[in-house]
């Protein structure tokens, strides 16, 4: 398993490529990952040009500005050391401290609605309980990281109970989490919010196919299925053609084989043209969590509901069912509760705040990996011999969230728990500011808040959205590229542009 002393005593090791880094971690699993070739070991390779350095050696670009796609003039180790001690000791009590003023606020929030129960007063409590969702994760996320406390059956059970209270499967999440931070910055292998690349891009060309469903004389229809197109039978027609397609014709809207399909147009169906659409598009990506709970990222096949799921190892599959099972017992207590309280009830209570708990997860994890608050600066991608666990993790970014900091438990000191996942939330903010002198321009000093609520994050998440859409298919340092149509909707026909 890593752990904050072992990775750093690993630090010249996990500089080599993904594929290498299963081999140092428990013989090609790490927390159950299974580990899996590279999909582009044979890539072109484009590495930092950067030949000036500062006095400190740090690599700068020809205007001056520095090259923080470069390998920088640190190690792991030297981070390592700059850490006080006192940072890594876990507090069970603290711990337990902060998820009891999570449950107590949650209920208190939850009592207070219901004795007010005025129209104006639920979306304030929808936003306030929808925060409380968010860190209510976070604590299950810490669980998972088994920085909660130093017993990992406790940390189990208070991750099962807390991420199956707001629908999270704790087994399945963790696992795929730490693929994730196995491979962070990596194009191919990291799990979540990884870039699309130019040939997943390419697959979503528009057919170019004229004519309407609406018109019985659009070429799609032969003379026998023109009266299809009466009122009656749309009214009803839509599932089952979805499912059977026209009559007299063969196969199905869900299968890539179907012979309605050109072979340049399966890959829109077999690789989840409805996944890239979450991914590349602001309103969708804000509730994209619970999509990929179900169906993982983009590319990537299985469920972190499936014990099968090519995520985990074979020994991890009563793990996965205790999830679920503590995911069935959840929905259980929702639906005794909307028997008992009522639909609209349980939609104010608990539906609306999920949403909103979603939405959290969804802008803070997407802000951590994108969108620099200096729009002039790109955060680099890896892949071959360029990447590293070490430099991968420097590509994440640190942000201010203002009053949500310390609701969010620290949440927006991103880049030293990445590096040291283990290191309990409440000691990431002192370790942080002991690392800042030896990262240098690696550390990105996060914009401050203008106020409470963080709005100056709202222009690097637009930027970001407006910009960040594909990361070309070879090179082993990657820039995001614009893609004009993707800007435009995803309408039209789709043209990568640089």
């Amino acid at each position: 398993m890593l752990t904050s002393r072992s990775i750093a005593s690993r630090s010249s090791v996990l500089k080599t490529p993904c594929t290498r880094v299963p081999n140092v971690v428990g013989g090609g699993l790490i927390s159950g990952v299974r580990s899996k070739p590279h999909p582009l070991a044979a890539a072109a390779v484009e590495t930092s040009t950067s030949s000036r350095t500062d006095e400190r050696g740090f690599a700068l670009k020809e205007d001056g500005t520095y090259d923080l796609s470069a390998p920088p003039p640190f190690t792991l180790q030297d981070i390592r050391s700059a850490i006080p001690e006192q940072c890594w000791k876990k507090g069970t009590l603290k711990s337990v401290f902060h998820l009891v003023k999570d449950v107590s606020i949650a209920a208190g929030l939850a009592a207070a609605a219901v004795a007010i129960n005025a129209w104006w007063a639920w979306p304030i409590y929808w936003f306030a309980q929808g925060t409380m969702f968010w860190s209510l994760f976070v604590v299950g996320h810490d669980c998972g990281h088994q920085s909660f406390s130093n017993n990992r059956a406790l940390n189990d059970l208070v991750g099962n109970i807390t991420h199956a209270s707001i629908l999270v499967p704790y087994h399945g999440w963790r696992i795929s989490h730490r693929t994730h931070h196995a491979n962070h910055g990596h194009c191919e292998n990291d799990e979540s919010w990884y870039p699309v690349k130019k040939a997943e891009l390419d697959t979503l060309r528009s057919p170019g196919k004229e004519g309407s469903h609406y018109d019985p004389s659009c070429n799609l229809y032969a003379p026998s299925e023109k009266n299809m197109l009466t009122i009656h039978m749309t009214l009803m027609a839509f599932p089952v053609y979805l499912w059977r397609c026209t009559p007299g014709k063969e196969g199905s809207n869900y299968d890539p084989s179907c012979n309605l399909y050109a072979p340049n147009e399966k890959n829109m169906v077999s690789a989840g043209f409805l996944d890239l659409v979450f991914k590349l598009t602001i309103h969708m990506s804000l509730v994209a969590f619970p999509v990929y709970l179900w169906k993982r990222s983009p590319g990537k096949v299985g469920s972190h509901y499936d014990p099968s799921c090519n995520l985990y190892a074979p020994n991890k599959k009563d793990m996965i069912l205790t999830s679920n099972a503590f995911m069935v017992g959840m929905l259980g207590v929702l639906a005794g509760l909307t028997y008992f309280l009522g639909l609209p009830a349980m939609l104010n209570l608990y539906f609306a705040p999920y949403i909103i708990g979603v939405m959290w997860l969804d802008i803070v994890t997407y802000l951590h990996h994108h969108g620099p608050s200096d729009e002039k600066e790109q955060m680099p991608w890896y892949r071959g011999e360029a990447w590293s666990y070490f430099r991968g993790g420097l590509s994440s970014i640190d942000r201010d969230f203002g009053i949500f900091n310390k609701i969010h438990h620290n949440i927006e000191t991103h880049v030293l728990h990445h590096l040291f996942s283990q290191m309990p939330h409440y000691n990431l903010v002192e370790a942080t500011n002991a690392v800042k002198p030896v990262m240098g321009p690696y550390y990105r000093e996060p914009e401050k808040s203008k106020g409470w609520f963080p709005t100056h994050l709202i222009a690097p998440f637009i930027r970001s959205f407006k910009n960040d859409h594909y990361v070309e298919d070879t090179g082993d340092i990657v820039f995001y590229k614009r893609s004009e149509a993707v800007l435009a909707g995803l309408v039209g026909k789709w043209k990568a542009t640089a």
